[in-house]
C-alpha cells in the first residue's frame, strides 16, 4: 500500500475512535448515524483487503521457496552420486550434464532450475540400479527428486496468480479509500457543524482527527544485493544506461557504460525483476532472495526487431 493511503487510512482510523467515543451524542441523528454506519464498514472492508494482500505477499512466495530448496538439496544429492559414477567410466559427457552446485541450481530462474533438475533426474533414472547397488545411492533418492520436480513445477505459477489476487486487492483499497473520503466531506464534515457550539470537545477532537499525519517511510536496510551486467542479446556485448528495478517499486539502478549495475533488496522471498531501454524488449524475472546472501546475474536485453516489409510480387 502506498504512503499516501497509510496516513489517509490512519487518520480514518482516528476519526472512528472521535466519532465511536461520543455515539450518544449523534446516534439519534439517522443521516449521520447512517453515513458513520457505511464509514466503518468501508474501513473494515479496507482491513480485509490489506489482509489478502499480506497473505498473498508471503505465504505463497514462502511456499514456493520451500519446495524449490527441497528439489535442489534432492538433485544436489543425486547428481553427486551421477558425477562420481561418471567420472569412474569416464563419461565425460555425463560429467557435465550433472556438474550442478547448489548455488547452480537454486540461484537461476525458476524454469531453468526445474530444467536442470530434470535432467539429472533423466542422467540417473537409466542407471539408478547400479547406483544403488554400487555407489550407495538410497533407492528413494530419485523417487523424491521425481516427487519434488512435480511439487515444485506446481507452484511456479502460484506467485503469477497471487499477484493478480495483490492487484485486485489494490485496486478495491483504492475504490474504499475514495469511498470515505466521499461520505466524509460530503456528509460527516458538514453534519458535524451542528456540534461546533453545543458540544466543543467533540467537534474539536473530530477535526483534529481529520488532519492527516505524514506518518513518513522507513527505509528498509538492504538483506541482500542483486549484481550482474546488462547484455545487448543479439551482440552479447555490455549494454549501458538500462534502467534495472524491483517491479515493487523499492529499488532502482541504471547499469553503467560497461552495463554493470548493483541493485540492493530490502526483503526475503522471491522478488520480480525488470529491465528497460528504449529500443529494446522489456526484461522481467522472478529470483528467489535470501538473507546476505549475493545474486549474480546478467541480464539479456533483446533489441526490438523491424518489421521487414513483404516482397513485392
Amino acid at each position: 500500500m502506498k504512503g499516501k493511503d497509510e496516513n489517509n487510512i490512519s487518520m480514518k482510523l482516528a476519526v472512528e475512535k472521535v466519532l465511536s467515543e461520543y455515539q450518544i451524542n449523534w446516534t439519534g441523528i439517522p443521516k449521520f448515524a447512517d453515513a458513520v454506519t457505511e464509514f466503518k464498514n468501508d474501513l473494515a472492508e479496507i482491513e480485509n483487503q490489506r489482509k489478502v494482500q499480506e497473505k498473498h505477499t508471503t505465504g505463497v512466495t514462502d511456499d514456493k521457496t520451500a519446495k524449490k530448496i527441497v528439489m535442489c538439496e534432492d538433485a544436489v544429492v543425486v547428481a553427486k552420486v551421477v558425477k562420481t559414477y561418471a567420472k569412474i567410466n569416464n563419461d565425460k559427457e555425463l560429467v557435465k550434464v550433472v556438474d550442478y552446485s547448489y548455488s547452480d541450481l537454486f540461484r537461476v530462474r525458476d524454469s531453468d532450475s526445474k530444467v536442470r533438475c530434470e535432467e539429472i533426474l533423466d542422467a540417473a533414472t537409466p542407471i539408478e540400479t547400479n547406483l544403488i547397488n554400487e555407489y550407495g545411492l538410497n533407492s528413494m533418492d530419485v523417487a523424491n527428486l521425481n516427487s519434488g520436480i512435480t511439487s515444485y513445477g506446481a507452484v511456479i505459477a502460484a506467485p503469477t496468480l497471487a499477484k493478480g489476487k495483490r492487484k485486485m486487492a489494490g485496486v478495491n483499497i483504492t475504490k474504499l479509500v475514495k469511498d470515505t473520503d466521499d461520505i466524509l466531506k460530503n456528509i460527516i464534515d458538514n453534519l458535524m457543524e451542528t456540534f461546533k457550539k453545543t458540544m466543543p470537545d467533540f467537534y474539536g477532537k473530530y477535526t483534529n482527527a481529520r488532519i492527516i499525519i505524514d506518518l513518513g517511510k522507513r527505509k528498509k536496510p538492504a538483506v541482500a544485493q542483486i549484481k550482474g551486467v546488462t547484455l545487448n542479446f543479439e551482440t552479447d556485448k555490455p549494454e549501458g544506461a538500462v534502467k534495472v528495478r524491483l517491479e515493487d517499486g523499492s529499488s532502482e539502478t541504471v547499469s553503467n557504460a560497461a552495463g554493470e549495475f548493483v541493485l540492493p533488496v530490502d526483503k526475503e522471498g522471491t522478488i520480480t525483476i525488470i529491465a528497460e531501454k528504449t529500443g529494446f524488449e522489456k526484461f522481467e524475472e522472478d529470483v528467489d532472495v535470501m538473507k546476505d546472501e549475493d545474486i549474480e546475474m546478467n541480464i539479456d536485453m533483446e533489441p526490438i526487431g523491424e518489421e521487414v516489409p513483404p516482397e513485392e510480387v
